[in-house]
């Protein structure tokens, strides 16, 4: 046996082996199970031709001792044709090598079906385990084939076995596993490139028929705007069909007013990889409308867009625009000044004629609150009579009140207060008139009084000339007695406008928390729909946004439903009865060990606390209170929550404490704010608005709150801990 003719041999082989490997690419690669009887005999009369073929192509070791690479052949279809199909193939190569006949007859045949068998018992048992074919496995399986196929050298002459191993035994352990492993490993890649194209397929069909069904307008766009594919609800939203809008550019349907905006916004698409935002489009009737538009870029450069119709919106923002203005104009010309303020007292609103009279501008009240313009020792008395103001709603009060202008000189007022509705909220309202002048006067008229008797004989020329400045500052007074009533008819007409203006506003504030649900819900959807659906096709920063998508929009919702709540309990009715809170903080805290029943924890709560409140309100308390107390004491190795009774001055009060991580006390004021926050969202999420709903409870039941809290320091081995104190 001369070594060219191995190296042919091995050549054609090769050769053969890789018409094997096609065979099985067009003909076998997609699922075994969809293969009927017949067609697996069929690939099995095909394999045995296909080995028939190697065996004609060998290199003889001496007459009828061959060698070829059948063995290699039958293992892997065994491992990846099956059981019928490799049996078939047995039996049809085993019987053209006992045609053959010679001393290697009966050591072909064992080859034969010890190669086949080991290839179908590796499919049924390592595969099993395994679930991929790696290289590791297809050598160990060669190894393995061709360790046996030297044992089958006992079927040859006694006198040529030592001869035949000596020669082949090395070939055959390093060449042939090596063969097993490319050739498997071939035959793997052929079927993954087939699972690949058959996932693209089914990945594709899944995203036309989400195109197709899609709540929102999805489209697509090549790289020069033009429309490529659009779904029904673009179609609806814009007028136009689907065929119309295939024929048309992104640009053909925004007005010219607003196509700065959309350049702008499909730059960034280019530039970043996506965008959102608001863009004006004119629908096939000619009316105007806004969508909200998400659009990602492509690997193939085209744009994808999901838009949501919020023309609705739009016009309700332009319709409280509107109401808005008129009250400013209604306001602007009064007499009077007006000013609007929230329960702590920070100007909401203020009119021209209050800037002229004390000297700020409408910035800069803004920034302020009634307080910065009030005399220090008249403010603790104003602000209990703004709490009683708040508690007669719809009744007017008038007193005099003194202001501090901007320069620090006073201005007397006749200071009007009641309530109106601003923002959906219902907030002190006040109609300010300038009084000065008249107060010198009244100063000037007691003065003549307390000296009329002094003086009525040495000055009787001067009172008589006084009395004419008396008559003609009482005929001044008459005339503005007249003004006040005509400008408390004025007020009473503003006050009708402004009630349905408030009014206005409360709807729209209304209906904008419930529209802004439906685009946030389906951001939600739709971003954790491009995850499951396209993880594999969208890169790792890609998948983070659409996570931080689904995150925010989700942080969003629960926002708007905090806020709803909070607008809520301002305007709820209060029914009072005894409550058992002990009985309420079990129940809260069992329902959070339920969701953590991992977690290590010490609830101390006293038996048999009531107090006399409002059962569905302080129910809402003692909720927000302890899921910061659960929230903020997630990262320790044990929670502690205690809640119990003690008497601080007197007075019996409730306290809820926890042994989280704290806060500094200088900013215990922020802590019962709206939106304000003491730790990042990485450290601990929330919308801010919890603790700004406990204080409104507490101030709808005439209680008071307070909090003590020691800030953890980790470095410094300081525990931290908050204690929340409730007297009703």
């Amino acid at each position: 046996m001369s070594e060219s003719s191995i190296i042919i041999g091995i050549v054609q082989n090769i050769a053969i082996l890789l018409t094997f490997s096609m065979l099985y690419d067009y003909w076998w690669a997609d699922d075994e199970k969809f293969k009927n009887l017949f067609v697996k005999i069929l690939v099995g009369g095909v394999l045995g031709g296909i080995g028939i073929v190697l065996m004609l192509a060998p290199w003889t070791f001496y007459p009828g001792l061959v060698f070829d690479t059948r063995s290699i052949m039958l293992s892997v279809s065994g491992l990846f044709f099956g059981s019928i199909p490799t049996l078939i193939a047995m039996l049809v190569t085993g019987t053209y090598r006992f045609v053959m006949g010679g001393d290697g007859m009966w050591m072909g045949i064992a080859v034969i079906f010890s190669s086949g068998t080991i290839g179908i018992l590796w499919q049924k048992l390592r595969f099993v385990r395994e679930k991929k074919n790696n290289l590791f496995g297809l050598f160990t399986m060669g190894l393995l084939v061709h360790i046996v196929m030297l044992i089958c050298t006992i079927f040859l002459p006694a006198d040529k076995i030592w001869q035949t191993l000596k020669i082949i035994a090395l070939p055959v352990i390093i060449i042939y596993p090596l063969g097993t492993m490319l050739l498997g490993f071939l035959m793997q890649s052929r079927k993954k490139h087939w699972f690949t194209r058959k996932a693209l397929k089914e990945s594709e069909e899944r995203f036309r028929s989400y195109v197709d069904s899609a709540p929102v307008g999805v489209f697509v766009a090549d790289e020069n705007g033009n429309y490529t594919d659009v779904n029904d609800t673009t179609a609806f939203i814009t007028g136009y069909s689907k065929t119309e809008l295939l024929s048309m550019n992104l640009i053909d349907i925004i007005p010219s007013d607003g196509q700065d905006t959309a350049g702008k916004h499909f730059q960034k698409v280019v530039e970043t990889g996506q965008s959102s935002g608001e863009i004006p489009f004119t629908k096939k009737n000619g009316s105007p409308g806004y969508w909200m538009i998400n659009a990602v870029m492509l690997s193939d450069k085209r744009f994808l867009g999901f838009v949501t119709d919020i023309t609705d919106r739009r016009q309700s923002e332009l319709a409280l625009h509107d109401s808005q203005k008129n009250f400013e104009d209604v306001t602007k010309n009064l007499p009077d000044g007006v000013l609007i303020a929230n329960e702590d007292g920070k100007i909401l609103f203020s009119n021209k004629r209050l800037q002229e009279m004390l000297g700020y501008t409408n910035e800069e009240l803004l920034t302020m609150t009634g307080w910065d313009m009030t005399r220090t020792e008249d403010i603790s008395v104003l602000k209990e009579r703004m709490k009683k103001r708040l508690k007669g709603i719809g009744h007017i009060i008038n007193y005099d009140r003194i202001l501090i202008r901007k320069d620090g000189t006073e201005v007397f007022t006749d200071f009007s207060t009641t309530t109106t509705k601003w923002m959906g909220k219902t907030l002190p309202m006040a109609i300010i008139r300038d009084i000065t002048e008249k107060k010198k006067i009244e100063k000037e008229l007691e003065k003549y009084r307390e000296n009329l008797e002094e003086s009525v004989n040495e000055r009787t020329k001067e009172i008589e000339t006084k009395n004419i400045k008396v008559t003609e500052s009482q005929q001044a007074m008459a005339y503005l007695l007249e003004d006040m009533n005509q400008a408390s008819v004025q007020l009473r007409k503003s006050n009708e406008q402004l009630e349905i203006a408030n009014k206005e506003m409360e709807a729209f504030s209304y209906s904008v928390s419930h529209d802004l649900r439906a685009p946030l819900t389906r951001m939600d959807g739709f971003s954790g729909a491009l995850i499951d659906m396209y993880k594999d096709k969208i890169d790792e920063k890609g998948v983070h946004y659409l996570k931080r998508i689904k995150a925010s929009s989700k942080l969003m919702a629960q926002l708007i439903d905090d806020m709803l709540s909070l607008s809520r309990i301002s305007r709820q009715q209060i029914s009072l009865s005894n409550i058992n809170i002990s009985n309420i903080s079990n129940k809260i805290i069992k329902r959070y060990q339920r969701l953590e029943p991992e977690r290590k924890i010490d609830i101390k709560i006293e038996d048999g606390i009531e107090i006399n409140c409002d059962m569905q309100l302080i129910t809402i308390l003692f909720e927000n209170v302890l899921s910061n107390a659960w929230k903020f004491t997630s990262k320790n190795t044990k929670t502690i929550i205690e809640i119990g009774t003690k008497t601080i001055k007197d007075k019996k009060v409730i306290f809820i404490k926890d042994n989280g991580v704290g806060f500094d006390m200088k900013y215990s004021e922020k802590v019962f704010m709206p939106f304000q926050r003491l730790h990042t969202e990485s450290e601990f999420t929330g919308t801010g608005i919890g603790m700004a709903t406990v204080f409104r409870i507490i101030k709808r039941h005439n209680a008071n709150i307070w909090v003590e809290s020691e800030a953890e320091d980790l470095s410094a081995g300081k525990a931290g801990g908050t204690t929340f104190y409730l007297n009703f």
